[in-house]
């Protein structure tokens, strides 16, 4: 065999093999640039259908879930639905780490009709480690936990955590006066069919000490772990369901 022949097959096989070696890695560091896009916080709008029993009748509402980027450091995040017997708004405005943690700085909560509550307004103090209840001109430094949640954020967080691929979640929670522990496990993935298209998800399950009450939800594994779904049942029957119809991102 001539030499140019030779040399050309040994670069060939040295390219080869160089490529055999490189292509397990680029594609582990694929997956991984991947995974790491998706746990990563993206403004969003999404609109969904909500169905909500109230005692022997049940009616539907539009709700509208949206995220916005204020600034580098600063985001909103924005619950409103309503129907002509109910209204309600929830907003939190959080900060959010380089390792992509969320932390709360201030919650409101207003509701009228059937969704009638007390409003809500709560300051988050971290440099105090303390909860400012601004309706009742009260603070609760014993609430404080690191890592603390409101209403909205906590569910915000187990998108970011699912996408890494955390299979146990668990959030301390500020609901009126007091934190309380909300607890998640994975129990699989589902293809859904949806008004906004076909989406891959993961299902979760809130782990509760008392089994009379069920809530599943289901994240869009492909859309940054959205929420897209959530059922909520008690004794067996359905409380509310929560459905996507639209998502822009």
């Amino acid at each position: 065999m001539e030499l140019p022949v030779v040399i050309t097959m040994l670069k060939y096989f040295s390219l080869t093999t160089l490529l055999l070696t490189l292509l397990p890695i680029m594609s582990s560091q694929a997956e991984t640039a991947s995974a790491d896009n998706l746990s990563v916080l993206m403004p969003f709008k999404a609109r969904y259908t909500t169905e909500w029993k109230v005692g022997w009748f049940s009616i539907d509402v539009d709700a509208t879930r949206e995220l916005k980027q204020l600034d580098q450091q600063h985001w909103q995040l924005t619950f409103e639905a309503e129907t002509s017997a109910a209204k309600l708004r929830e907003s939190s405005r959080f900060t959010l780490t380089p390792e992509q943690r969320i932390q709360p700085l201030h919650y409101t909560y207003r509701a009228s009709g059937l969704f009638n509550e007390d409003d809500r307004t709560l300051q988050f103090l971290p440099d105090t480690h303390s909860i400012r209840d601004q309706e009742n001109n009260k603070t609760y430094p014993q609430a404080w936990q690191d890592e603390i949640h409101d209403n909205l954020t906590y569910m915000l967080q187990a998108g970011l955590d699912l996408a890494t691929g955390q299979q146990q979640l668990s959030y301390p929670v500020f609901e009126k006066n007091r934190n309380k522990p909300f607890r998640f496990e994975v129990i699989g993935e589902e293809t859904l069919n949806t008004r906004a298209g076909k989406l891959e998800t993961v299902k979760v399950r809130q782990i509760r000490k008392k089994k009379d009450r069920e809530i599943i939800a289901w994240f869009a594994k492909d859309k940054h772990y959205l929420l897209v779904r959530l059922r909520d049942k008690k004794d067996g029957k359905k409380r509310y369901e929560i459905n996507i119809r639209d998502i822009q991102m």
